[in-house]
């Protein structure tokens, strides 16, 4: 007869910040409301703390006591949940077979490779995003430039992106040969046909 693992007993700290504080306290309860439903999961105290400003955003935490019904029903808890901090109180000390190890760790990794495949194709999305992105602000700029020159302050207004950020694509879109910079203006590098 296989031997029962204890349950493990443990705090965890969520956090959630954003904008507005609306947003922030509706997703602090929703994912409360979340690991209450969990089977493997048992939430045994919750100490939430009232959100406060800090440099434009909102941020809360919770406090959590739980239990899990064993160290994998934990190690989802902390892919799923991502808490900002988990002290495990109990068991003392854990004891695993050979086999209970390698069916943990084949666990671990199919998590990571999930995490791994979601951040992977997040990253070339975002690539896509952002190439799309300048190919809309070259056209944009391109417009704008038609006939005259303008100063990195006269396009930011136009165009709606702070200077300080827009700079640097302006000089690329230079260093590719799409604009030349004259002082401190830019230029198109070339006449484009009506």
């Amino acid at each position: 007869m296989e031997e029962q693992k204890p349950a493990v007993r443990f705090r965890a700290i969520l956090e959630v910040v954003g904008t507005p504080k609306a947003f922030v306290e509706k997703t602090l309860a929703d994912y409360l409301e979340k690991i209450k439903k969990e089977p493997h999961l048992k939430l045994l105290q919750v100490a939430k703390e009232q959100p406060e400003e800090k440099e434009g955003y909102w941020g809360t935490f919770a406090e959590l006591e739980l239990e899990a019904e064993d160290i994998y029903s934990l190690t989802g808890f902390c892919f799923d949940y991502m808490p900002s901090s988990v002290e495990v109180d109990q068991p003392e000390s854990l004891t695993w077979t050979c086999q209970e190890m390698t069916d943990y760790l084949t666990d671990l990794q199919g998590k990571l490779h999930s995490v791994d495949t979601i951040a992977r194709s997040m990253m070339g999305d975002n690539r896509v995003l952002n190439k799309n992105f300048l190919s809309l602000l070259l056209n944009f700029v391109e417009f704008l430039l038609k006939g005259k020159a303008m100063t990195v302050a006269e396009i930011s207004t136009e165009v709606g992106i702070a200077s300080e950020k827009l700079t640097p694509m302006l000089d690329g879109f230079v260093n590719i040969g799409k604009l030349k910079k004259e002082g401190e203006q830019y230029v198109l590098s070339a006449p484009t046909s009506p």
